[in-house]
């Protein structure tokens, strides 16, 4: 799959020395992590599915391959909200370096730079930035939240069908496919090999 975010740009070409570049990290970060083997982009190759309205009307199987195309959607929101939260990181640390830059390295910043255009493009994009992971952040507790609400359904069923066996009087050795017998109450003879 190929990466669907593109690089983020300096604040102004101008103000693009070498400490801006160091700190756009995170491409080179991504590429590194590619490079060892570790997925960079886990978007499923299937569209998010529906959750109906009602699980108990959904087979044991269909509530299982929801549950694994859910838990795969929440994958892949972690892994965005985790590359979102360094981007917000990478934007702060530009806008400090392009204020700071601006101002000559004076502890007392003079205001009038919030308005340069410079000091405005790298807002821009902070602000982009947090506003993409508070949406992903979201979006990911969204999801969790379904995923939770499948497993307990998987979970309630298991338990009914334990309980209905219970009172049906099948234990699990006797249901059908378990012909193996049971060795908890005999003992083990080494002459009867």
């Amino acid at each position: 799959m190929n990466d669907e975010r593109k690089p983020l740009e300096l604040p102004d070409k101008s103000v693009s020395d070498s400490v801006l570049e160091q700190l756009s990290t995170l491409r080179r970060v991504r590429d590194a992590l590619e490079q060892r083997g570790v997925p960079v982009n886990m978007k499923p190759e299937f569209d998010i599915p529906d959750l109906p309205l009602d699980l108990s009307s959904i087979t044991e199987s269909e509530l299982g391959n929801l549950y694994s195309k859910l838990l795969s959607w929440d994958n892949y929101f972690t892994q965005e909200l985790a590359f979102a939260e360094a981007e917000v990181k990478e934007c702060k640390n530009k806008l400090e370096v392009t204020i700071v830059k601006l101002s000559g390295g004076k502890k007392k910043r003079d205001h009038s730079m919030d308005v340069d255009d410079r000091v405005l493009k790298a807002r821009e994009m902070l602000q982009e930035a947090e506003q993409t992971a508070g949406i992903l952040k979201s979006t990911h507790s969204i999801f969790s939240n379904r995923v939770k609400m499948i497993s307990r359904s998987i979970e309630l069923r298991k338990m009914e069908l334990e309980k209905s066996m219970r009172e049906e009087g099948i234990s699990r050795t006797k249901r059908p496919g378990h012909h193996y017998p049971s060795t908890r109450h005999t003992k083990f003879d080494p002459d009867k090999r």
